[in-house]
């Protein structure tokens, strides 16, 4: 019996073509198999695209699509997103953040994310990770003195085992490769500084959930929660609080408000089971270092 890549437990597998169609359709996955685990429900590409195809995909056809998408005109600075507020304010229940406290974006977007955390932490150093050289040139001039790099290596460099506290992603891990991904939260644990928090969303749930939606491009990994909280115990984080939320961000201002709802009841459910396992935030996930 094959071994899950997700939740790492020996499970059957069922196999469907993935969806190809939507806005971001492609070329480059045609032909494309969804595998899905049996014992966690998460799934996965089998046979992804190659790193470069990825790469010139992103640059030339997925980037430029967003970069429409979000140039909307005579928007304010800086952007604001009931996302990344909850998610930082998630992250904000489970860690203390002194001042110059490192907070890493992993695929800031058009940087909401650096935005909140610019006026809901004290004082931060900003990093993220990003590849698009107009969302960098961005940045740099938004935020001035911002750490911006293309790999997680070079941020490892720049600030070594431990060196970072606050590390956010949304929207982000389900871009790459089931391989990938194990490497990067890896990588990611390294950089956790003691009691540092990890914050996390993710746009599916199961495949169960995700044969409603309409288009699978170009997301190659869909978590359930489930499958999320063993991948980021199995890379050595500790799992506070993973909680659905399909559907809510639909909800608007009241995104904030259902996402903390969610993790209020979690944690007095945590707190009543002592055998409960203890990260932060499917839908939302959030980890920590030990």
């Amino acid at each position: 019996m094959p071994t899950c890549p997700i939740c790492d437990k020996d499970a059957d597998f069922s196999i469907a073509p993935f969806r190809n169609i939507g806005q971001h359709a492609h070329p480059i996955f045609d032909g494309i198999d969804i595998a899905t685990c049996s014992s966690c429900r998460s799934s996965w590409a089998t046979n992804p695209p190659s790193q470069s195809e990825l790469g010139r995909y992103y640059s030339s056809h997925y980037a430029p699509a967003r970069m429409a998408l979000d140039a909307v005109p005579d928007r304010p600075w800086p952007p604001r997103d009931p996302r990344a507020t909850s998610l930082i304010t998630l992250g904000r229940l489970f860690g203390r953040f002194a001042p110059a406290s490192v907070f890493l974006d992993i695929g800031p977007g058009n940087g909401t994310a650096l935005a909140a955390a610019s006026y809901m932490l004290p004082r931060p150093r900003l990093a993220c990770i990003e590849y698009n050289e107009r969302t960098i040139a961005l940045f740099r001039e938004k935020f001035g003195d911002i750490f911006v790099s293309q790999s997680a290596q070079n941020v490892f460099d720049a600030f070594g085992p431990e060196g970072i506290h606050f590390i956010y992603s949304a929207h982000c891990f389900e871009h790459f490769t089931i391989d990938e991904l194990r490497q990067m939260l890896t990588c990611l644990r390294t950089m956790l500084a003691h009691n540092g928090v990890l914050a996390l969303e993710v746009p599916q749930a199961s495949i169960d959930k995700l044969r409603k939606l309409p288009a699978t491009v170009p997301h190659l990994i869909f978590f359930s929660s489930r499958g999320l909280k063993a991948l980021l115990k199995s890379c050595g984080f500790k799992v506070e609080l993973c909680v659905e939320t399909l559907g809510r961000s639909k909800a608007g201002n009241a995104y904030v408000q259902e996402q903390l709802r969610e993790t209020i009841q979690g944690s007095r459910r945590r707190s009543r089971d002592t055998s409960a396992p203890s990260t932060s935030v499917t839908g939302s996930a959030a980890g920590r270092g030990w």
